[in-house]
């Protein structure tokens, strides 16, 4: 059997931060479903980012700017 998971956390990280990020890259590619079709996700982001575009011409809903939109995301995670 290998090192324990605690072990192996604690030595990666000892890592230099660059190499702390490839590590990250490389986990993620490893776990990303190989039968993953690219054009479709594409595809549904375009839809989607639609719909959205719409929603705001048709006053359904309002948009705010990025900064107070984030505002409101940190005071809702403060509680």
């Amino acid at each position: 059997m290998g090192l324990p998971l605690e072990k192996i956390e604690a030595e990666l990280l000892k890592l230099p931060h660059e190499d702390r990020a490839h590590l990250v890259e490389v986990l993620e590619t490893s776990l990303e479903d190989d039968e993953v079709d690219e054009a479709q996700i594409a595809d549904e982001w375009a839809e989607e980012a639609y719909r959205r575009l719409q929603a705001i011409l048709s006053g359904e809903v309002e948009p705010i700017p990025a900064a107070e939109a984030m505002a409101r995301l940190r005071a809702h995670r403060r509680g």
